[in-house]
């Protein structure tokens, strides 16, 4: 299992960053227009994909999400949400070294180090109080800084909305997670349950108004996603 796992990631590094070497040379105005864009022609079958997952949310996911929030106290939700951001500052340090982010790179090393140590594993966030504010990076933002082109918009089974270029970086990150190489296959599958609970509540609000406010949500969702990237490939900058 792990000799599989290792031979994967190499597979999946060494096609990363063959993609970033052939864009490299891309002008960062030229990331601009490709985030600006959105490209849509798959979107009969993704709209299937999309009935899917709101079949799937109504009558499995949410009403979990509901119990979880119902069983378990806010304050013990925070401490499981900070564990699970704690966890995933390996593969944010990674992508920040990849995007030649020295500062960032430096603040998420700390980040994890007085989180894990001084933070009980990440169940209190100290690192946030010393200045050391939490900003994920994927590989998806990564390959955008490089100027790659995001690609056709996705609807991702159970995953939900994506592009080309953040499903090929979904799954580079998790070649790249030390800590799938580390935890046992139960604890993988703890950490993915929590992680669903964690992100479905996150978004329980705006969900919420989507559905009673939006004529067409799926439009609504692939226009707030495809913003959302553009925030987070600037790291909340504006374009100068």
């Amino acid at each position: 299992m792990h000799y599989l796992k290792i031979r994967n990631f190499f597979v999946i590094l060494l096609l990363a960053t063959t993609i970033c070497a052939g864009v490299s040379s891309a002008h960062a105005e030229d990331v601009d227009d490709n985030i600006a864009r959105v490209s849509d022609p798959l979107e009969k079958a993704n709209r299937v994909v999309y009935g899917f997952n709101r079949i799937l949310d109504k009558v499995l996911i949410k009403p979990a999400t509901k119990g979880y929030m119902y069983i378990v106290p806010e304050l013990a939700r925070k401490g499981v949400h900070n564990v699970l951001t704690n966890l995933s500052e390996p593969v944010t340090l990674i992508n920040s070294v990849f995007q030649g982010d020295v500062e960032h790179s430096f603040s998420t090393f700390w980040r994890f180090t007085i989180n894990t140590t001084w933070g009980i594993g990440g169940i209190f966030d100290v690192a946030k109080d010393a200045g050391l504010t939490n900003r994920k990076e994927d590989f998806g933002q990564t390959a955008a800084v490089y100027g790659s082109d995001q690609g056709p918009y996705l609807m991702l089974p159970v995953f939900g909305p994506s592009n080309t270029r953040d499903a090929l970086g979904m799954l580079v990150d998790l070649s790249i997670d030390p800590f799938n190489y580390i935890l046992s296959d139960e604890a993988i599958a703890t950490r993915t349950v929590l992680s669903g609970l964690d992100t479905r509540e996150s978004v329980m609000d705006l969900m919420d108004h989507i559905d009673r406010t939006s004529l067409d949500p799926y439009a609504a969702i692939r226009s707030l996603y495809t913003q959302k990237r553009w925030d987070e490939i600037r790291n909340g900058k504006r374009a100068e």
